[in-house]
């Protein structure tokens, strides 16, 4: 379940997911300040309002009811920055980036050797994938327990195929530089 907002950007209104909005808020924050010493700011930013809103005026077009994360980040991408700047130099501030999302268990094939269950796991509880390999051996060799166990949970536990899920399993908020650092892993 999520938090929705109702927002108002270039004279039209908008439901977007919190995580979403906070995005976007940074993005508009940082955009101002970096444009506050042009000649008229506050008519940059209505365009760069109405701009957004177009965006997302055809999200919705596509049959989306509320503006999420992903078209946020499309719009960011899209828009771009201030002319002479480079997105490198815009941040999302602390509380953006020091959010922590729901840590969910999920099976890590990219970075697994077998089946991921060891690279899930050490992701989950921020581990070294080394030593949770070590265990899984040692318990292997302890009456076969660590056979059946990874056996089981290659089973149950479902594979982290999504960027969203990959922040997930690592507790991280699905804010752009996260997807964007573990889309690049």
């Amino acid at each position: 379940m999520k938090k929705t907002i109702n927002v108002s950007l270039g004279g039209r209104d908008y439901t977007i997911d919190e995580d979403a909005f906070v995005a976007l808020s940074n993005y508009l924050d940082n955009y101002r300040a970096q444009i506050k010493n042009d000649y008229q700011p506050n008519e940059v930013m209505d365009e760069l309002e109405a701009g957004i809103a177009d965006h997302f005026d055809k999200a919705l077009a596509s049959g989306k009811k509320v503006i999420d994360l992903q078209t946020v980040t499309s719009t960011i991408s899209t828009i771009g920055f201030p002319e002479g700047s480079h997105k490198d130099s815009f941040s999302y501030g602390d509380t953006y980036t020091a959010q922590t999302g729901p840590r969910k268990f999920f099976r890590d094939k990219k970075n697994g050797a077998i089946g991921g269950v060891c690279a899930g796991m050490a992701a989950y509880f921020n581990l070294d994938i080394l030593l949770v390999r070590l265990i899984f051996i040692i318990l292997l060799l302890g009456a076969s327990v660590g056979f059946w166990l990874y056996i089981i949970l290659w089973i149950i536990v479902p594979k982290a195929e999504t960027p969203t899920q990959r922040c997930q399993m690592r507790g991280w908020a699905t804010t752009p530089e996260n997807l964007e650092r573990v889309t690049k892993e």
